[in-house]
């Protein structure tokens, strides 16, 4: 039972260390937030515009397009750090280290 339960751990670690779970759900909540942050700064600025009778259309559309260009920086920002640490980890891992052992 005790070479079972060590054997699942070291297999939960492995996953880890190749897939980084816990990095990757961090990110994941940074980057939500991000988004949910840059949401509400839109519905308020819409509300701003949406109120005001000397908005005009290019106005409206110049939000619009922070926004979208700020959303997809958020977005790439985190696929590229996924990635960068995707690739390390597959890089940093020696298969012929666990035969030795």
């Amino acid at each position: 039972m005790g070479f079972c339960l060590n054997r699942n751990c070291c297999h939960l670690f492995a996953i880890e260390k190749y897939c980084g779970f816990s990095e990757a759900w961090v990110r994941f909540i940074r980057a939500k937030q991000d988004l949910e942050k840059l949401k509400e700064e839109l519905d308020i600025k819409w509300l701003k515009l949406a109120t005001s009778e000397s908005t005009s259309l290019e106005a409206v559309l110049e939000e619009l397009l922070r926004i979208s260009a700020a959303k997809h920086d958020i977005l790439k920002k985190e696929t590229e750090t996924w990635a960068t640490v995707l690739q390390e980890g597959v890089k940093n891992t020696n298969p012929s280290q666990g035969a030795a052992s």
